[in-house]
């Protein structure tokens, strides 16, 4: 059977150009605020106590946690504790994000994918 990794990395290149063409941005991710989108440390309205507060975490990366992950525990798939992934809330399951991961989004914010290096014709 053919390597179908060729078919995949025309399938990336494409990806990019369809973002380059709706000027859509890819961003490499590593840590919470990486994205442009995330907003940190912008003050915001508390809608519990009043007055205002700071945002920590990421409005499009968000810190990952989940109850079946302790976040000391190693992901398999990268080799770093699940503290250090982003998580994309996205409808269904969402998106878990590695560190080093590219996140693709389109020019009305929307995210479209999350690639890891060397997958869909990043690099």
């Amino acid at each position: 059977m053919r390597d179908p990794l060729p078919r995949r990395r025309l399938f990336g290149e494409k990806l990019m150009a369809v973002a380059a063409r709706d000027a859509g941005s890819t961003v490499r991710w590593w840590k919470n605020g990486d994205h442009p989108g995330d907003r940190i440390g912008e003050v915001l309205p508390d809608p519990i106590g009043g007055g205002t507060y700071v945002r920590q975490e990421g409005a499009v990366v968000r810190y990952f946690r989940h109850p079946q992950f302790d976040g000391g525990q190693v992901h398999d798939g990268c080799g770093r504790t699940w503290h250090d992934h982003g998580w994309i809330d996205s409808g269904g399951d969402g998106l878990t994000v590695c560190p080093g991961d590219h996140i693709w989004t389109g020019a009305d914010g929307r995210v479209f994918g999350v690639y890891k290096p060397g997958q869909r014709g990043q690099s």
